[in-house]
C-alpha cells in the first residue's frame, strides 16, 4: 500500500485524492505520507520528490498491517 502512495505522491496528488483512490481515511493517508517522508528523510513533498528522482534514498516502509 505504501508503494502505491509513493507513486501517487510522485504524480503530485494531494492527500485527499490519494485517500479517496486508496479507499482509506484522510488521516490514515496523512500518517502514511508522514511515515514515508520520515523514512526517506524528507522535510517536504518537494524534497521527497527530489530525493526520489535523484535516487538518493528510495526505501519504502514495509507493510505493517
Amino acid at each position: 500500500m505504501k508503494l502505491a502512495i509513493v507513486r501517487m505522491l510522485i504524480q503530485g496528488l494531494e492527500d485527499r485524492a490519494i485517500a479517496r483512490r486508496m479507499g482509506i481515511s484522510l488521516r490514515t493517508c496523512q500518517r502514511d505520507v508522514s511515515d514515508i517522508m520520515d523514512t526517506i528523510g524528507a522535510r517536504s513533498r518537494l524534497q521527497a520528490g527530489f530525493i526520489n528522482e535523484m535516487g538518493l534514498h528510495l526505501k519504502v516502509p514495509s507493510e505493517q498491517q
